[in-house]
């Protein structure tokens, strides 16, 4: 440890060692100049809620305390610190915690799993894998917050759950007047506001209208619903659009727009009318946001509509909406979160489940309308409808680039003429590891299948499924002139993980046998499902059930069924230690990726009594044959089915013990299910009595200790004993 210029440094091993921070540390200033700087190093670094860190300086500037592990992980327990202790320190020190040696796959992450919060100070996150937000984040007062993804292997910061399940998790609300956020080296505006229609400030959300290159977070939930009297009906006006599009990063932080009222008869309609540019040097970047309720209403023909953006050329990741969008004109492209993924566009783990409807020859799908990019982890669950000579599909209208690892369980409804599929309504590209189940049925003269409406000649389907009784359609594609190698499964099948030949169900997909069809594991939220500890005395009947279930957090109704027990303490009945192994619960796409954690079961043995039979003899004789019973069996066992062995009653009195109460105890016996103890009335079962005439001599010896004896006769007399010549004078 050096302590030198205002610097205390503990380094522990960088690729194995774990530095212990449990006292005080304090590089503070309180005498005037500037706070020090503390750093805590190692492979891990553990912090004790009772550890005391300061850099904190009366006429200065707060220093920094900089923690520098290969990962770290915030949480109530089981972490590398609690999310109090955490907060405590902030309030006496600037924080940093970096990860980036750790730079291997599947480390290097900063997982925040427990409530923070701070009013002054800043908290500095850097991974060099990925910054995962699963608790509640509340930067009050001056507060600020720096977060740096990517150090060493080109991550992303990545909030889960949350809002996505309305838990309480997955969000960085900004309760101050003077926060400041820096993303990556980027200072971001933090907008708190819904603004007013024809804003023109740069720090509302209709104000990012005004500068399209910039840098915005949310830092706390919008209610949209005054949009529905903006603009004389026409609600909130979007941001870009296809000659000015929006090319800079809006960042939700968990958080969520509702009731949000657009109708216009723009060529993009959505939240953001054109995001990104198909020139590789302006992009756009849009995720973390979820728009709740409201409508999406594009009135012009050959317009591209969506809930999020109208036409994406840019990156949406961890995206989702509820809202409910239409496209009224001919020829619309009408997604129920993008209207038209464009050739430069990605989505990516996103989703949407509001009813989406398109006129005639629209491209209409419950997530995108027209697919020109990419869709990777990705599903949509609302209903579709379209018009005459539409195609229109449960995920995507018309696909023209790539779709892998999505699925879709809308119905979906087109009309004369038209093209209907329960993942695409036409495909002339790529479709792989997807599936569909929402009921397709069209009119007159359409094209209608279980997975596509029509498979062109370019279109390349594999490794793919649609539910034939759940879609009624036999068929997996109406017309096909591609490759198609997809599989139509019963409802039974399709809703069991062996059907899904070469899908990754580890980190990709997760399934409940029986009870759904394949989710996307990232984006359920973990939940660990612990049995909790039992013990029984043995009483020779089997054990069966549990005792209850612990939860790593607070579930909501999205975790189903209830809890269920197996392992090697079903049917337990002997002595010794069992496994309580817990199962029987499973949720839907909107709650968790569950694990479970095995309890123990303690069967404790019974206790057998030997009791003694009493007995008494005179002193100077030998002792009888001693008898007595074993008691306690339990669970119909006797004596001889219980136990092994060959019973004893002893004593250590022998003839020379003095009058007194003894001992009897049993003993000899084995048995698997019982400990054996003593009854209290062993302790005096014997009594050796004095002869009687009461001689000389043995009154003499019986003043002399006796070890053997539980207590003596002789000593309790209280008469004089007088020695005459070379006899004894009795009273």
């Amino acid at each position: 440890m050096a302590n030198r210029k205002g610097q205390i440094v503990l380094l522990a091993g960088m690729a194995a060692g774990t530095t212990e921070v449990g006292g005080t540390l304090d590089a503070s200033a309180p005498n005037g100049g500037d706070g020090g700087f503390i750093e805590t190093s190692g492979a891990h670094v553990h912090v004790a809620d009772a550890a005391r860190i300061s850099t904190l300086a009366a006429d200065g500037k707060t220093g920094t305390w900089l923690i520098d592990p290969h990962d770290y992980t915030i949480a109530a327990s089981g972490g590398d610190i609690t999310g109090s202790a955490l907060s405590s320190h902030l309030g006496s020190s600037s924080v940093t915690i970096l990860s980036s040696n750790g730079g291997a796959a599947g480390s290097g992450n900063i997982n925040v799993n427990d409530a923070v919060s701070w009013g002054a100070n800043t908290l500095t996150l850097t991974a060099a894998n990925n910054i995962n937000i699963n608790a509640v984040m509340t930067a009050g007062g001056s507060a600020g917050l720096v977060l740096n993804t990517a150090a060493a292997n080109g991550a992303d910061l990545g909030v889960r759950g949350g809002t996505v399940n309305a838990l309480p998790g997955g969000r960085v609300d900004f309760t101050g007047g003077s926060n400041t956020l820096t993303i990556n080296s980027h200072p971001y505006t933090i907008i708190t506001t819904l603004g007013m229609a024809g804003d023109t400030s740069t720090t509302s959300l209709q104000g990012i209208a005004n500068n399209l290159t910039g840098y915005y977070a949310l830092g706390s939930n919008i209610d949209a619903s005054a949009t529905s009297t903006w603009n004389g009906g026409a609600g909130f006006t979007p941001i870009g659009d296809f000659a000015t599009p929006f090319t800079g990063t809006f960042d939700g932080l968990g958080h969520t727009i509702s009731s949000v009222t657009i109708k216009s008869a723009a060529a993009d309609v959505g939240l953001f009318g054109y995001a990104g540019d198909d020139a590789p040097s302006a992009p756009s970047t849009i995720r973390n946001i979820g728009l709740l309720g409201g409508s999406v209403i594009g009135t012009a023909n050959n317009s591209n509509v969506g809930s999020l953006a109208g036409s994406n050329d840019g990156t949406i990741s961890r995206a989702y909406a509820t809202s409910n969008v239409s496209g009224v004109g001919d020829g619309n492209a009408v997604g129920g979160l993008v209207g038209s993924n464009c050739y430069c566009g990605t989505i990516t783990l996103s989703y949407a489940t509001g009813t989406v409807t398109g006129d005639t020859n629209s491209f209409t799908g419950g997530l995108v309308g027209v697919n020109a990019g990419s869709v990777t982890q990705a599903y949509a669950t609302g209903a579709v409808v379209a018009g005459t000579g539409a195609a229109a599909g449960g995920l995507v209208g018309d696909n023209k680039a790539t779709i892998t690892q999505s699925y879709a369980t809308g119905a979906v409804t087109v009309g004369a003429s038209g093209y209907a599929g329960g993942l695409a309504g036409a495909n002339d590209d790529s479709i792989t590891q997807t599936y569909a189940t929402g009921r397709v049925t069209g009119d007159a003269g359409s094209s209608i299948g279980g997975l596509v409406g029509d498979n062109l000649s370019t279109g390349n389907i594999g490794s793919s499924y649609w539910d034939t009784a759940a879609t009624g359609q036999p068929q997996g594609a109406g017309t096909n002139a591609g490759t198609f190698i997809a599989t139509g499964l019963s409802t039974a099948s399709a809703m069991a993980q062996g059907s899904y030949a070469g899908w990754n169900f580890t980190t990709t997909w997760r399934n409940y046998d029986g009870h759904t069809y394949p989710l996307l594991k990232n984006l359920l939220i973990p939940l660990t499902i612990t049995a909790s500890n039992a013990a029984k005395t043995y009483d020779g009947v089997a054990y069966a059930g549990g005792n209850g279930v612990t939860y790593s957090r607070l579930p909501n109704a999205n975790l189903l069924g209830a809890p269920t027990y197996g392992g090697t303490s079903q049917g337990a009945t002997n002595a010794g230690s069992y496994t309580i192994v817990p199962s029987g619960y499973w949720s839907n796409q909107q709650g968790y990726d569950i694990q479970y954690v095995s309890g123990a079961l303690t069967v404790n043995p019974a206790t057998l009594l030997f009791t003694a039979d009493a007995v008494n003899r005179l002193y100077g004789v030998a002792n009888p044959v001693f008898t007595g019973s074993v008691t306690g069996f339990v669970g119909g066992d006797t004596f001889a089915s219980a136990t092994a062995g060959t019973l004893f009653w002893t004593s250590l009195a022998d003839v020379n013990s003095l009058a007194g109460w003894y001992a009897i105890n049993g003993s000899g016996l084995t048995a698997l299910n019982y400990i054996f103890a003593q009854a209290p009335g062993n302790a005096s079962a014997l009594t050796v009595r004095a002869p009687l005439p009461l001689g000389a001599a043995w009154l003499i010896a019986s003043l002399q200790p006796d070890s053997k004896s539980s207590s003596k006769l002789g000593a309790l007399t209280t008469h004089v004993v007088q020695i005459v010549g070379s006899g004894v004078r009795l009273p």
